[in-house]
Order: structure tokens, then C-alpha cells, then sequence
């Protein structure tokens, strides 16, 4: 089940899990944003970042996403760093990591499809995740 708190560098702090459960019908929409897992580690960074990368419509966004926006780089306008909520869409809500190109040091993260996104919900939250998926 989804948390309230992601934290590792910066935290997201969902008031509810309503407001988790409708970020997550948008992110599995996908319409504004994509979903990367970057290997830093491999430029001498210190890791892998999980990262939002919102290309359009900002104000869609729920406040605690809004909260962690930090600048963007080329068509992307805005992005949220966090491992730990990135991690926990893989695990607990169906999306799944794509292949790193052979030369390349970002995989995409890939949303599940709408039913089986819904599928993974706790009935009383699947109205927000509809809302989300719906924006």
C-alpha cells in the first residue's frame, strides 16, 4: 500500500492517501510527465535518481509534487528527484523498468496500463486514482 512520506534527499509528504492515489492515476496516464530511473553513479555521481519529468500542464500537479519541482533541462519543464516514491511505483503499483540503451545511462519507467494500474488499488482510493488518470 502506498506511504504519506517518501523521503531520501528531499521528501514528498502526501497529505492523504487520496492525494497519493490520484498522483499515481497521472503518472500512469502519463500525458505531462514520463517517469526515468538515471545511472548517475556511472558519470561519478553518487547513485541512481529516480526522476518526474513534467513536460507540460504544471498546475495539474497536486501540491506535494509541486512542492518538490526543481528546474528542468531542455523541453523538460520541471522535474521531482525521489528515489524512494519512484521505487515504491515499481514495487507496489505496477510500472517497471525498461532497458538502459547499451550506450545510454537512462531507463525509462513504465507505466502499467490503466486496468491492471487499477487493479493494484484499495477500492476506496480507485475514484482518486480515476480522477488522477482522467486530468
Amino acid at each position: 500500500m502506498a506511504r504519506l512520506i517518501y523521503t531520501n534527499r528531499k521528501t514528498i509528504a502526501f497529505n492523504d492517501l487520496h492525494e497519493v492515489y490520484e498522483t499515481i492515476g497521472m503518472l500512469t496516464a502519463g500525458r505531462y510527465s514520463t517517469i526515468k530511473i538515471e545511472k548517475n553513479q556511472e558519470s561519478g555521481a553518487w547513485g541512481e535518481e529516480g526522476r518526474i519529468q513534467i513536460y507540460s500542464d504544471l498546475d495539474k500537479f497536486l501540491d506535494p509534487i509541486e512542492a518538490r519541482f526543481s528546474a528542468g533541462v531542455g523541453n523538460i519543464l520541471v522535474r521531482v528527484n525521489s528515489n524512494a516514491f519512484v521505487e515504491d511505483l515499481i514495487i507496489n503499483h505496477g510500472f517497471t523498468i525498461g532497458p538502459v540503451p547499451p550506450t545510454g545511462t537512462v531507463a525509462d519507467v513504465i507505466p502499467p496500463t490503466y486496468s491492471h494500474g487499477l487493479s493494484l488499488v484499495p477500492a476506496s482510493y480507485r475514484s482518486d486514482f480515476i480522477r488522477g488518470f482522467n486530468k
